[in-house]
């Protein structure tokens, strides 16, 4: 999730280690102001059109609007990793 104040609009993208888009958010507050927050609750889960994509590293790119009419870039990796049920028991293990 990402939450913000000051911002007006907010755009996440990911896009995978050959550079195609696996996802994109964004949302925007109209008569946004410097006081109010604003939050992207939509995540990425994993998937692309409902379709689990294998782990590794994949690339995020998040685009803030301000209400100073600033834009602000932030990217980077996120790794993405899969529990299994064996994951989980071995976990769960006195």
């Amino acid at each position: 999730m990402v939450r913000a104040k000051g911002v007006k609009a907010v755009k996440l993208l990911v896009y995978s280690k050959k550079g195609s888009k696996v996802f994109e958010s964004s949302s925007s507050i109209i008569g946004a102001h410097a006081k109010q927050y604003k939050t992207i609750d939509t995540g990425w889960d994993g998937t692309k059109m409902g379709q689990d994509l294998k782990e590794g590293l994949y690339v995020f790119v998040l685009e803030a609007q301000c209400v100073a009419n600033q834009t602000i870039y932030k990217s980077g990796t996120v790794q993405l990793l899969r529990r299994t049920a064996a994951t989980l028991k071995q976990r769960n293990a006195p």
